[in-house]
């Protein structure tokens, strides 16, 4: 016999997280690569287990929203406001959606880091949520 479950990483968390950045951000969302002058990617992380219950379970997920912003090979302060700008707003997002539906409590942005290379500023932001 077939068990029954849901897919809580994908349908939960991953599409809802995607469903709330694309319908504030007019940015590419992405999974596999960036592409363009700027986008967001997607990368889910760590799924723990974080309590057991005779219904179910409560898990934390972890996931990586990342934001590349090409430079074109040069970097001013308008391009750090820019990125600045973008995961300042991506941090609000994710607080005005603290619980998502019935689908995630306790959604937050964890970490921010930004880094640079000869062509692009990337802001890594660490995304974590409760699902049960």
């Amino acid at each position: 016999m077939a068990i029954t479950y849901t897919n809580t990483t994908y349908d939960n968390v991953i599409d809802s997280l995607h469903t709330i950045i694309s319908d504030e951000f007019k940015i590419p969302l992405r999974y596999d690569e960036h592409k363009g002058n700027q986008s967001f990617l997607i990368k889910p992380l760590e799924d723990n287990l974080e309590q057991t219950f005779n219904s179910g379970q409560e898990r934390e997920y972890m996931v990586m929203i990342e934001h590349k912003l090409l430079s074109g090979g040069s970097f001013n302060r308008n391009h750090i406001k820019q990125a600045a700008e973008t995961y300042e707003r991506v941090k609000k997002l994710i607080f005005n959606n603290i619980s998502h539906e019935n689908n995630w409590y306790n959604g937050r942005i964890e970490s921010i880091i930004t880094t640079r290379d000869e062509e692009a500023l990337l802001s890594e932001m660490q995304f974590n949520c409760t699902s049960r």
